[in-house]
């Protein structure tokens, strides 16, 4: 929560529950204390640990101040209840390449990291 009653939330994350808003998923891995998925669509999803496990590229952990300040990463033990897209996050919080507009084929994660395989092809607009 960051020391608020309102924790930034970013509009890549899926929140409130039902989590049924990413679609048909046709992998799911796990591993330490994080998971992730792909779904049908070709976008990648994590939840879990985010201490360690699967926080690069995932805006929550990119956004801590909140919206319309400037972006810092949250380095404190936080865990994604719900799915995240992964290597996609709006401009200002992310400024290396990524996954945006990339059908990822398959992931795969270990205790502290995640790799992904991916193509281009998948048509989406960038996170506003």
């Amino acid at each position: 929560r960051n020391g608020t009653k309102a924790p930034p939330l970013s509009p890549l994350a899926v929140w409130p529950p039902p989590y049924d808003g990413i679609g048909p998923q046709r992998q799911v891995v796990s591993a330490h204390i994080h998971c992730a998925s792909v779904g049908a669509d070709g976008r990648a999803w994590a939840w879990g640990c985010g201490s360690n496990d699967g926080r690069c590229g995932v805006e929550r952990f990119l956004n801590m101040k909140g919206e319309g300040r400037p972006p810092e990463v949250d380095m404190m033990k936080c865990y994604m209840m719900g799915p995240h897209r992964i290597g996609v996050a709006r401009p200002l919080y992310w400024k290396a390449p990524s996954l945006l507009n990339w059908r990822v084929l398959q992931v795969a994660t270990g205790r502290n990291h995640m790799a992904a395989i991916a193509i281009p092809g998948l048509e989406e607009e960038p996170p506003k």
